[in-house]
């Protein structure tokens, strides 16, 4: 895990781990923000979203058209 993904690591895994029926793992949200280079809370966003079926975002944010599976309404 790069060094720029790992400072992220610690911090995140409380936030994540908040409840068990938050759907997602650290995991998950390390393993978009390395394949994808995106912020951690737009990872967040996409794993949350794709543990709940979802695939589809509305948004003003470039970024989420390098994430392969999802589909983007950008105006």
């Amino acid at each position: 895990m790069p060094a720029e993904i790992r400072s992220f690591h610690d911090p995140l895994e409380p936030a994540i781990y908040w409840d068990s029926s938050f759907p997602i793992a650290v995991h998950d949200v390390t393993h978009m923000m390395e394949r994808y280079r995106l912020l951690p809370t737009d990872a967040c966003h996409i794993a949350v979203a794709q543990s709940h079926g979802i695939n589809a975002f509305a948004t003003l944010d470039p970024d989420f058209s390098a994430v392969n599976g999802i589909v983007l309404f950008m105006p």
